[in-house]
């Protein structure tokens, strides 16, 4: 799972390049990450958005 992740930030950080993409200087996440959270929430959560962020803190700090 870690890899397909990964692979759906770089995919969508190449894609956002390859278009001369502008992110904001305020930005706290890039746009990539955006994108990968989207997608994830999609593919493994069933849409569920707070899935990805329950994932991602617990991956973050190891809880879970």
């Amino acid at each position: 799972m870690d890899t397909q992740i990964i692979v759906v930030y770089c995919l969508s950080d190449d894609m956002l390049t390859s278009l001369h993409h502008y992110e904001d200087k305020q930005r706290q996440m890039s746009d990539a990450e955006v994108m990968t959270t989207a997608i994830v929430a999609m593919l493994y959560f069933k849409g569920k958005f707070m899935g990805v962020n329950v994932f991602r803190i617990s991956d973050i700090y190891g809880y879970g």
